[in-house]
Parts: C-alpha cells; structure tokens; sequence
C-alpha cells in the first residue's frame, strides 16, 4: 500500500529509470481513483508514445494542461505537461499540433535555457514543413482612395481653364483594405538538390 504521492514518485522514478511500462500501469491507477490527476495524467502523456499510445497520450496531456491551468500549477510543470505532449503529437504524425504545444512550451519554460530548447526545436521543426500557408491582412486610413484630383477644376499649366471636374474625379477618403494569402509546398529532397 502506498499514498498517491508515492504513487506519482515511484511512476517519476520509473519514467527516469526507462520501465514505461510500469510508469504507465502506476498513472492508469492513480487515474481509475481520480481521473483529473494532472501529475498522473502528464506521466500517461509522457510513457504513452513509447508505448504506441501517443493519440491518448496527447490528450491526456491536453487534460493536464487545462487542469494544471485551473489549478495554477507552477510553470516547471506545465512547460513538461507541453513538451510531452508536444512528443505524442509528433510521434502520432501531428506536426501543427506539435508546432502549437511547443509555442505552449515556449510561453511556460520556466528559464531562458528551456525557453531557447524549445525555440529551437520549434525552429527545426518548422523547417522540416512541407507544407505551409500565410495570411497577411493590412487596414489603412487614406485621404485619396480614387487618385483623384485634390480641386474641383480641370487647368493646364495651372493656368488655362478647361471646365469643373466630376464628383467622381475628385479625391475620396475613407479606408483601404489590403489582404493577401500564399500556400507552399516544399518537394523533397533528392541526391542532387532540394
């Protein structure tokens, strides 16, 4: 018989010693008795992929996060509750939703050198994309929409008078809105090239 805690120690130490197993069974326990254990649920996260349970895995991290996140759960332990679920996104085959735990990761690393180990495996993770889409979206103010003339009437040389110009030739302002979209696709590799 042991208490949870020493539950949650032995399956740490079991997970650091690489018997994923065993640190898998412990967290299954743990969570039969409470099922939003953040702890036992972030261990699950962590065996699962080696395991081949990594779609489990990752959302039993996902339920870490936001337990842990109610709880106010110190920053140590959410930055690993987003890094190992970061792992089984990845090892599941989820790339974007890999990217987006380890942006998680990023806003939770409790000092700068997890900060940058996490920087840098968003980095080569994005490089290794293949596929990828930007959006840009840009809202201006403009006092000539039209390109149209600042006077109401037509000269030449500033001098000679033709007549009045329209309404419609006469400068508007109001908003522009700019917005754009690009969508890439990386080819592989080859012996020769990329």
């Amino acid at each position: 018989m042991m208490s949870r805690d020493q539950a949650v120690t032995l399956a740490r130490q079991a997970y650091l010693a690489g018997d994923f197993l065993l640190a898998n069974q412990i967290a299954r326990r743990i969570l039969e008795v409470q099922p939003k254990d953040a702890a036992a649920l972030l261990i699950f996260a962590a065996t699962g992929p080696e395991l081949g349970e990594a779609r489990l895995a990752r959302q039993s991290g996902a339920a870490a996060w936001r337990i842990a996140g109610a709880e106010g759960a110190p920053q140590q332990f959410r930055y690993e509750i987003a890094r190992h679920t970061a792992h089984a996104a990845l090892v599941e085959g989820r790339s974007m939703i890999g990217e987006y735990w380890l942006r998680r990761a990023l806003d939770a690393a409790p000092d700068a050198g997890a900060r940058e180990r996490s920087l840098r495996d968003l980095r080569d993770l994005r490089a290794l994309r293949r596929f990828s889409l930007q959006a840009s979206l840009m809202v201006e103010p403009s006092s000539n929409l039209n390109a149209g003339s600042s006077g109401g009437l037509l000269l030449i040389d500033d001098s000679y008078y033709i007549g009045p110009i329209s309404a419609t030739g006469q400068a508007l302002s109001g908003v522009r809105l700019r917005y754009g979209a690009m969508a890439s696709w990386r080819l592989p590799p080859t012996a020769s090239g990329q």
